[in-house]
């Protein structure tokens, strides 16, 4: 049971990689927003291209563990349910410049 939920948070957790790395790529083209992981601010000043394959190889590989054997360790679930939290919080603060950027 408990792994069938880790994978359930993974799912949600690729979704939100996806749109993070398309908004902030948005944001980022636009001047409206800049990076605030100072890794991925150094890939995308090197080539916005390459911030979003890197984007887009994250949620791949997290595709791939989607689709092996989970253990059914308790660390998995809450270290995903942490991230899954932040990573909310960071499509939150998304939503507020774009809301902010169609109401201007």
């Amino acid at each position: 049971m408990r792994g069938s939920k880790v994978k359930i948070i993974w799912l949600y957790l690729i979704v939100l990689n996806i749109i993070d790395g398309i908004l902030t790529y948005i944001g980022i083209s636009l001047n409206y927003i800049e990076e605030a992981n100072p890794l991925m601010s150094i890939v995308y000043e090197q080539d916005p291209f390459y911030f979003l394959m890197l984007k887009f190889i994250l949620s791949g590989l997290l595709l791939l563990l989607f689709f092996s054997d989970v253990p059914r360790k308790q660390y998995l679930f809450v270290t995903s349910f942490i991230g899954a939290c932040l990573y909310s919080f960071v499509i939150c603060k998304h939503s507020i410049w774009v809301l902010w950027v169609y109401n201007n």
